[in-house]
């Protein structure tokens, strides 16, 4: 595949938001034959919901589209993802509007109908071309950082900037952090930053695994141990839940008397502290000794937008020096973007590194990715009516909020009649259950008559064909609603 990712270019995350299906169709497959990943949106407020979920690179946003305003989609990007690129197209604008989306902070206004080839090679192009840059500029800043944390938080996404946030401000004094969070979240490396953006960067940072037992008492806290190591700098105690009772006890006494031992104290856990406390083995005095701040790390799922970033950092750490780090070809995306990573970025770490070794060096596709990517990929792909089935049921829940609880305005909205949105919201097949007859139908085909199969239930979820026509209409006639009944199509 002849793609700029695979070449070694930038691979953008894209959003489409354009109500003209055939436009927004052509730009999506002129993107992804670039090697870009692509989501589209017919209408403002479903461009809305993905900019919630997660974050672009690049937000492709007609002006016109249906019931959001276009404009309205481009100013929730600048507010909520001030990093994105937004490019607005237009087929009626005026040059005031283009001068004035410009001056919000657009990064291009394109006149429609827009070439996608234009769109592409120019608009795209220049934005992937800043990206690199920018991307090469946060690795020399990870390496520079790294030089003194051994490793750095990386993520641009709105969870990941309030950590970030809450970082800065905790740096600035010496009080008490709790950093919680699932296992492989990057508690520890918090923990290093934290330390390297404050006053104490250059002075000793110990960690204590808390997970030695008896024995930790005397590593802590005698002459030479731990804490005195760490005088002046900070002592982190990792997987804090772990640390026994006794040596708890003495951690108190030590956090009451003279700062510390004179080390800032950070500590973490993936553990539900007041659970432990409930059932007595966490003490609740060194519970909120510890927890000045609470900063809590975001699972993986919940900043899926920082996915491409992450892939990218890692992969450019786990290429060897003086060589390009590969690309990621569009099906092993999609089969990343799938995957819950319930082991978080250590998990993603191991899937880079296992794909490398692979792929040798070449462009990264889905076979090379770990087991449980492809096949969690594979199984969440549900029947096409089951599919369909939790679409509509969403997309009718999303009319009746739109219609503060009205159903015949989200009906008319929706323009189908109040039953049938009323089994939308159920969750339940279009047409209703055949009514009770004869178990089973001839069927007649080429051949003559063949052994009775059973009925065709027209649930949604399969609908079965007959070998001839008389057995269509038969069957047809089985399953029909009554005449006068509306339909949904």
């Amino acid at each position: 595949m002849d793609t700029r990712a695979s070449r070694g270019g930038v691979m953008l995350d894209v959003l489409i938001s354009d109500g003209d299906g055939r436009a927004r169709r052509a730009a999506a497959a002129r993107l992804e034959k670039d090697g870009h990943y692509v989501l589209e949106a017919s209408d403002g407020a479903y461009a809305i919901d993905l900019l919630r979920e997660r974050t672009f690179d690049v937000v492709v946003c007609d002006l016109t589209v249906p019931r959001v305003s276009g404009l309205e989609v481009f100013r929730h990007v600048r507010r909520e993802s001030p990093q994105t690129a937004v490019v607005v197209t237009s087929a009626s604008a005026t040059i005031e509007d283009a001068v004035a989306v410009m001056k919000e902070g657009a990064a291009d206004f394109l006149a429609k109908p827009v070439d996608a080839e234009v769109l592409v090679r120019g608009v795209v192009a220049r934005i992937a071309e800043r990206r690199s840059l920018k991307i090469k500029f946060d690795e020399a800043r990870t390496w520079l950082v790294g030089r003194v944390v051994g490793a750095a938080l990386v993520g641009d996404s709105p969870p990941m900037r309030r950590v970030h946030e809450l970082i800065d401000t905790v740096a600035q004094s010496d009080c008490t952090v709790l950093i919680t969070g699932e296992s492989g979240t990057g508690k520890d490396i918090v923990a290093r930053t934290i330390c390297a953006r404050g006053r104490r960067a250059a002075c000793p940072f110990i960690t204590v695994d808390c997970t030695r037992g008896e024995a930790l008492g005397d590593q802590v806290f005698a002459p030479g141990g731990f804490l005195d190591a760490a005088r002046g700098g900070t002592i982190f105690f990792d997987e804090v839940a772990e640390m026994p009772l006794p040596v708890q006890a003495r951690l108190v006494q030590a956090l009451e008397a003279a700062d510390g031992g004179g080390a800032r104290v950070l500590a973490a856990t993936h553990h539900d502290l007041h659970t432990l406390m409930d059932v007595g083995s966490f003490r609740s005095d060194l519970f909120f000794r510890l927890r000045t701040v609470d900063l809590a790390m975001p699972p993986l799922r919940a900043r899926k937008g920082d996915l491409s970033l992450l892939v990218h950092h890692l992969l450019a750490r786990l290429t060897p020096p003086g060589f390009v780090a590969p690309g990621v070809a569009p099906r092993a995306w999609a089969a990343l973007e799938a995957y819950d990573f319930p082991g978080n970025v250590r998990e993603l770490a191991r899937a880079m590194e296992h794909a490398m070794v692979l792929a040798h060096g070449s462009e990264i596709d889905r076979e090379h990715l770990p087991a449980e990517v492809i096949g969690f990929a594979t199984v969440q792909l549900a029947p096409l009516a089951v599919a369909r089935r939790q679409f509509e049921r969403e997309y009718a829940r999303r009319a009746l909020a739109t219609c503060d609880g009205d159903a015949d305005a989200a009906a008319a909205l929706l323009m189908i009649a109040p039953d049938v949105l009323e089994r939308k919201l159920a969750g339940r097949a279009s047409l209703p259950p055949p009514p009770p007859a004869a178990e089973a139908l001839s069927f007649h085909g080429p051949a003559g008559p063949a052994k009775a199969r059973p009925r065709a239930r027209l649930d949604g979820d399969a609908i079965g064909f007959s070998d001839s026509r008389e057995s269509c209409e038969r069957l047809v006639a089985t399953t029909a609603p009554p005449l006068g009944r509306t339909r949904d199509r």
